[in-house]
């Protein structure tokens, strides 16, 4: 990042947007350029190699949620890192003239599930749950957490939709956001509809428990 900055303070306007081709047609010592093309070989490398292990850690987590007692073999392990790798770098050669953009795009338009994640998992933490947290109960579907939270996936999906409309993207653009000129507001939407919703289904949920196990007793 910081030769980026440097890289760009010398151009006068002329790296950003042309970045890559800028660095290739530099004319400097090849001392210079070498360690140019070896900070921006190594900088890939080492995000490369997070996002893969980072795909791998999702993949296993999921697994794990249906087979918890299975373990992954290093050769299984290895084996879906490579795939990940060679899957993500065919897409990026496929799409190399466009592919910054279309990421950046994607990635903006990924936050619209994630907000909705977030808002409920914050709610649940601080107002419902108090803080607490059973972690060897949310590995058993027979817990008290149970195998599905009916209510979390319902407003998950309605935290979703009641984006929909809010939405400003290359992929997607709601009708609101439109009339809105443009402007993209689905993340506010997002955070506090859904917040509100998973709280007051959780709360009543909970009350209705607290009450049950009160009238049983």
């Amino acid at each position: 990042m910081t030769l980026g900055v440097l890289i760009a303070q010398i151009s006068q306007g002329g790296f950003v947007g042309n970045e890559v081709q800028y660095v290739v047609g530099m004319n400097a010592i090849a001392l210079i350029i070498t360690f140019l093309y070896f900070s921006i070989a190594f900088g890939k490398v080492t995000l490369s190699t997070l996002n893969a292990y980072g795909c791998f850690m999702c993949i296993a987590t999921i697994w794990n949620s249906f087979k918890p007692h299975y373990q992954i073999s290093r050769i299984t392990r290895l084996s879906i890192v490579l795939a990940m790798v060679a899957i993500s770098t065919i897409i990026a050669i496929a799409g190399e003239h466009t592919f910054l953009n279309s990421f950046k795009a994607f990635i903006l338009f990924l936050l619209t599930f994630f907000i909705p994640w977030s808002a409920i998992n914050l709610v649940d933490y601080y107002f419902i749950s108090k803080e607490e947290c059973d972690v060897d109960a949310l590995y058993d579907p027979d817990g008290k957490y149970g195998r599905w939270n009916s209510i979390g996936i319902g407003c998950y999906v309605m935290g979703v939709l009641l984006q929909l409309p809010f939405i400003h993207s290359k992929f997607f653009t709601g009708t609101i956001a439109t009339a809105l000129g443009g402007i993209d507001i689905s993340w506010l939407v997002g955070i506090l509809a859904t917040a509100v919703i998973y709280y007051y289904f959780a709360k009543k949920a909970q009350l209705r428990m607290a009450g049950q196990i009160g009238f049983e007793s």
